[in-house]
């Protein structure tokens, strides 16, 4: 029996072995770990890992999903999930026991619970009973964050606060079996109407919703530091048509609380250097709560959608 890292890509695999001249060959597949610290677990991602498995498993191996954030979808079959919260309690037995008498190793298992302990009170900080009704700003604006800096977490705070944000999305447009997460190329080529996502760019969290209003453009929704962006996006650069803001207030409509404060349109590049996204923004209010960004972002979802008949041409 051998534990191996990053096996296959897993994060920590218990597999049996035999040894066939000088080469170590896998029989069968005991146990996969894989832990999510600064990420959330994926649906999609594990399904594919339990087809790689399926290959070479041939007992019905254990396996463990480890998340610090839970994930939104609930269970995936065949995986258990194990919060940081319930693995700390088991990493805390072990500390607590005499299983290892090393006064070395002791130490090290010690450090790395007060480690698992911290992460564990840090997200019941970040994410609490009184989260939706947070002032968003204070997600930039917190007396903490030069220490969280410092401990270079500030990136894992965001994740879990956006991961958090983008759930409450998902509950509130209620319409799980239309939502994909994609590029802006799949979402033209498998023709999605409605994509959401989130993700970090510029050591900053994101996120975004986008509804396909035909093959040429697209309009969306982001949020990402103090801007609250309407754009669209081109399928292509021959489709690109230049927006001024003007023209974005008739596509979005006179939309609750949005007022275009920059005067010129602002644009992207996407990889092959074209200026296909176009997108303006107005900042997000001092007393605006959290639930109030992700509420406006659902109005302004099921304002495009219900419109979109009337969208089809620029």
């Amino acid at each position: 029996m051998e534990v191996k890292r990053e096996w296959k890509h897993f994060d920590l695999s218990i597999v049996h072995v035999h040894k066939k001249k000088d080469t170590v060959v896998i029989d069968d597949v005991l146990a996969i770990i894989e832990n999510k610290v600064k990420s959330v677990p994926r649906e999609d991602q594990l399904e594919k890992y339990s087809k790689t498995i399926a290959a070479i498993d041939k007992n019905g191996c254990k396996k463990i999903l480890l998340s610090l954030i839970e994930p939104d979808w609930g269970k995936t079959k065949d995986w258990v999930n194990y919060t940081y919260e319930k693995y700390k309690d088991i990493i805390k037995q072990i500390v607590d026991s005499s299983i290892v008498g090393d006064t070395y190793n002791q130490s090290i298992i010690t450090d790395y619970y007060n480690m698992i302990e911290a992460l564990v009170t840090f997200k019941k900080e970040w994410i609490h009973e009184r989260f939706a009704s947070m002032r968003y700003l204070d997600i930039f604006d917190n007396p903490s964050i030069n220490d969280y800096k410092e401990l270079r977490i500030n990136d894992l705070r965001h994740k879990i606060i956006y991961s958090k944000m983008f759930a409450e999305l998902k509950e509130k447009l209620d319409i799980e079996s239309e939502t994909v997460v994609g590029t802006t190329k799949e979402i033209f080529e498998k023709r999605h109407n409605l994509t959401i996502g989130y993700g970090m760019t510029n050591a900053t969290g994101l996120i975004e919703a986008k509804v396909r209003i035909n093959d040429k453009y697209l309009l969306g929704i982001q949020i990402q530091g103090n801007q609250y962006r309407h754009f669209i996006e081109f399928s292509s650069s021959k489709n690109v048509k230049e927006l001024k803001p003007e023209e974005f207030q008739g596509l979005f409509g006179c939309v609750k609380n949005f007022k275009i404060r920059n005067k010129e349109t602002c644009s992207y590049k996407n990889n092959e250097g074209e200026k296909t996204f176009q997108y303006v923004y107005r900042r997000i209010g001092e007393d605006e709560t959290i639930e109030e960004v992700v509420n406006n972002i659902v109005d302004d979802v099921k304002f495009l959608i219900d419109r979109k008949p009337y969208l089809t041409t620029l």
